[in-house]
C-alpha cells in the first residue's frame, strides 16, 4: 500500500468520528442558540412571574433529593422568598414530587405556595401539566443550564413559554460535600444525555 493511500485512510479514520461527534451536538447547539435570549443567569435580573416550575430529576434510594433535584428545589425556594414568584410547582413522579414538597415544607416554604404535579416522568409531562392548567400565567423554568434549551423547546411545542433560570448559577452542588470530580461527572454525564435527548426530541421520538 502506497504512503498516499495510507495517508488517505488515516484521514478518513480521523474525519469519521469527528463528523459523528459534530453531528451529535448540532441540534443541541442550535436549540441552545434559539433560546439563549430567554435564559437569565442572575436571579437579580429575573422578572417577577406567577409561578416557578421546578423540574424533577429523581431522588436517592433513601428518599433524599438527588444533587440535581436539590439544586433546582433550592432555587425555587430562593425565588419565592425573594418575592420573584408567587407559587412553586414541583413536578416529578409521585414519590419524588412528594420528597421535593417535603423538603420545601421542612425548610419553611408555606404549603399554600406549593403545587404538585405528581405524574411527570419526562420533561414533556411537566410541560403538559402546565398546558392543562387552562390559565395564562407567567413562568420561570427552574433547571440546570444544560437542560434548559430542550425544556424550553419541548414546552414551546406545547405553547408553554417562559423565562429560563440555570440553577447551577447558585453553585449549590459546588457548595455541597461532593468532590470536584463528582461534580464534574454529574455535569458532564447530564449534558451528554441532553444532547442525545435533544436529537430524540427533534425527531419526535421523545414526546
Amino acid at each position: 500500500m502506497s504512503p498516499h493511500v495510507k495517508h488517505k485512510k488515516f484521514l478518513l479514520l480521523i474525519a469519521l468520528p469527528v463528523s459523528l461527534i459534530f453531528l451529535f451536538w448540532i441540534p443541541y447547539g442550535l436549540i441552545s442558540l434559539q433560546h439563549s435570549a430567554s435564559i437569565i443567569s442572575d436571579y437579580h435580573d429575573l422578572p417577577n412571574a406567577d409561578v416557578a416550575i421546578i423540574f424533577g430529576a429523581g431522588i436517592h434510594a433513601d428518599g433524599t433529593l438527588s444533587e440535581v433535584t436539590l439544586e433546582r428545589t433550592v432555587a425555587g425556594q430562593l425565588l419565592l422568598e425573594k418575592g420573584i414568584v408567587d407559587e412553586l410547582v414541583v413536578s416529578n413522579t409521585e414519590v419524588a414530587a412528594g420528597a421535593m414538597k417535603n423538603y420545601l415544607l421542612e425548610n419553611g416554604t408555606p404549603l399554600d405556595d406549593i403545587s404538585i404535579d405528581p405524574f411527570a416522568v419526562t420533561t414533556p409531562d411537566t410541560c403538559r401539566y402546565e398546558k392543562n392548567q387552562n390559565e395564562e400565567r407567567t413562568i420561570i423554568f427552574l433547571t440546570q443550564g444544560y437542560h434548559l434549551p430542550r425544556t424550553m423547546y419541548q414546552c414551546g411545542k406545547l405553547e408553554v413559554h417562559g423565562i429560563g433560570f440555570p440553577v447551577e448559577s447558585l453553585n449549590m452542588i459546588e457548595k455541597s460535600e461532593l468532590t470536584a470530580f463528582e461534580t464534574f461527572s454529574i455535569r458532564t454525564t447530564r449534558i451528554i444525555r441532553e444532547a442525545a435527548l435533544t436529537w430524540m426530541s427533534v425527531l419526535n421520538l421523545y414526546e
